[in-house]
């Protein structure tokens, strides 16, 4: 659910306590890390722009999550969801709920730092050259076209961009 805990138990995307009826209903058995299935434990939304997304119905592949550099000693990134235009309003408050849901901002900029911090070797000999600032933009844009390759909305993908367009 958040896209990056290693998934180890089956959520019940429709909470037993509720839908007994569902509990061994393969397409309500979900994967999730620990720390999603604990945080959602019985959710039930109020509406239907608060359900959080499901995995095997809802379709998100399109780009929503971004990142954008804040510019501060150490940098740091905050990510934040931008539905596409295409959405209808229902689905863009569904992906903001799930984000928000999941504290997913939290998640991914831990995630992020340690992943600036991994980077810096590289960097800094790459700003040694004549060149730097495009060498190390074209490096960057080229990290996140592989994470999107593998997945668009991944936070590495958001990562790399948002560092690629950051002077």
């Amino acid at each position: 659910m958040c896209a990056q805990g290693t998934v180890g138990q089956l959520d019940h995307y429709l909470p037993i306590s509720e839908f007994s009826e569902l509990g061994l209903t393969a397409l309500n058995l979900v994967p999730a890390c620990g720390d999603c299935n604990k945080k959602k434990l019985t959710y039930i939304p109020s509406s239907e722009k608060e359900q959080l997304i499901h995995p095997y119905f809802d379709e998100v592949e399109e780009r929503w999550l971004y990142a954008e550099v804040n510019e501060t000693t150490p940098p740091s990134l905050r990510f934040f969801v931008t539905p596409p235009a295409a959405w209808d309003a229902i689905k863009s408050d569904r992906i903001r709920k799930h984000f928000d849901f999941f504290r997913l901002n939290g998640i991914y900029k831990s995630q992020a730092a340690e992943e600036m911090l991994n980077l810096r070797f590289s960097l800094r000999n790459m700003s040694k050259s004549k060149s730097a600032k495009k060498l190390i933009s074209n490096h960057l844009r080229e990290k996140a076209d592989s994470c999107a390759d593998v997945h668009q909305n991944s936070w590495q993908r958001a990562t790399y961009d948002a560092l690629a367009d950051s002077d």
